[in-house]
């Protein structure tokens, strides 16, 4: 064997080698873990931001049914 001769990991049994498949699949696994808590931690930024959305599309409807209503009937808004 020539020095910089280097054995499969498969063959080598090395584990902490990269290239075993038991550490590729440890290290999904890892990375599914670490997405999951990603997605957990950014799920209460998700429902504020929804409601607030929620709350400025009723302002905007409101304001839409005043403009609207305006428009339809100028009698009501005179003198204002």
């Amino acid at each position: 064997m020539s020095p910089g001769f280097k054995p499969p990991a498969v063959i080598s049994g090395n584990l902490r080698d990269p290239r075993h498949p038991a550490m590729q699949q440890l290290e999904s696994i890892w990375r599914a873990i670490l997405r999951a808590f990603t997605k957990v931690g950014a799920f209460p930024q998700l429902i504020a931001n929804a409601a607030d959305q929620r709350r400025r599309q009723a302002i905007r409807n409101e304001l839409e049914t005043e403009r609207l209503d305006r428009i339809r009937n100028p009698s009501k808004y005179r003198g204002k």
